[in-house]
């Protein structure tokens, strides 16, 4: 039976993004220092600056280098273990009186006109003192060309990579941001930090930073409500639920499709060839698209956004005489809708 949504085949060809596009963040997960890992809060730049590779304070702000062996005894906010090595960086905003920044100089600057796709994972530490932070669209990486405000209050400009809206941050979660965008200039650093903010939401406490990821992309998957989607280069395993690695840059593109699209939600619909029992087919079409749903609320699509089902060999869209047509017939559709389940 044919759909009555209009299907979109994207064979799409992925390069490896680490080889093709490499990443142009130095020392993206703060792990390169000169020294020892400091045991104390920093008291000024020259502290953060002195001691992190390549990265530095972009205003008149004292970053911290956060590590689990840092005296706490000074702040009331506990101190969490980084999402990659043993080093993170920690930004303050306190109401907008005192804002820090960290920047660092791209390996190479962007090229005007091309597409660039940036991201960092970052964490609320909650305290007495402040409520947990808030994400908002002025909270984010700010691309630029090395000249900033000297100043302890907000810098004036918009991030190109922000949030969508304002929504408060689990505390001691990791979180994702991350987005797309076409570069207007050929822009030499990146800055991370809350911008000049008039929401009541903006990010105050600390945030701390890790897993900082900037690098070209060339495919920009679009989707739009009322079609559905056939991704033909997500591939499992023989008889699993377990992804080829091979799979992942194509998912990486539907996340990115997702979160450039807020009110859109997905319905994950996973099917088998007629091989093997039917009862096995079900249950390997319902794992397979769990496993991808798992996947994008692991990569912080909410889950309100997303639901899954499996249909085991039903509904067919080849005939199974054919190793080609039963090819056709192991795959993952995604229902683009315009409203949530």
């Amino acid at each position: 039976m044919k759909s009555l949504l209009l299907s979109i085949f994207c064979s799409l060809i992925y390069y490896n993004s680490n080889a093709q596009f490499p990443n142009l963040v130095p020392n993206p997960s703060f792990e390169e220092l000169d020294g020892l890992p400091p045991t104390n809060f920093s008291s000024k730049a020259s502290n953060f600056d002195n001691t992190m590779q390549d990265w530095n304070a972009a205003n008149l702000t004292s970053p911290d280098i956060l590590t689990k062996s840092i005296n706490n005894k000074t702040r009331s906010y506990q101190i969490h273990e980084a999402r990659t090595g043993e080093t993170m960086v920690g930004i303050l905003n306190n109401l907008g009186i005192w804002v820090e920044y960290i920047q660092v100089p791209l390996k190479q600057s962007l090229e005007e006109g091309k597409t660039y796709y940036a991201e960092f994972w970052y964490i609320a530490l909650a305290s007495k003192n402040h409520e947990a932070p808030q994400k908002n669209p002025n909270f984010g990486l700010w691309f630029h060309d090395g000249s900033l405000q000297q100043t302890k209050n907000y810098i004036a400009e918009q991030p190109q990579v922000a949030a969508s809206k304002i929504e408060p941050c689990t505390p001691y979660t990791w979180h994702k941001m991350s987005g797309t965008f076409v570069a207007s200039k050929a822009h030499s650093h990146v800055c991370i930090g809350q911008f000049e903010s008039s929401f009541d939401g903006a990010m105050n406490g600390c945030v701390a930073i890790d897993d900082v990821l900037v690098r070209e992309t060339k495919h920009v998957l679009k989707i739009v409500a009322g079609t559905t989607l056939v991704l033909n280069n997500i591939i499992f395993r023989s008889g699993t639920a377990t992804l080829e690695k091979e799979s992942y840059a194509s998912l990486q593109s539907l996340y990115q499709a997702l979160s450039d699209n807020p009110k859109l939600c997905i319905a994950i619909h996973g099917y088998t060839d007629n091989v093997g029992n039917s009862e096995d087919n079900l249950s390997l079409s319902i794992s397979r698209a769990q496993t991808i749903y798992n996947y994008l609320i692991q990569e912080s699509i909410d889950k309100k956004r997303l639901q899954f089902r499996g249909f085991g060999e039903n509904q067919p869209v080849a005939t199974n005489k054919t190793s080609l047509g039963r090819k056709k017939n192991r795959r993952v559709e995604f229902l683009v809708r315009g409203t949530s389940f």
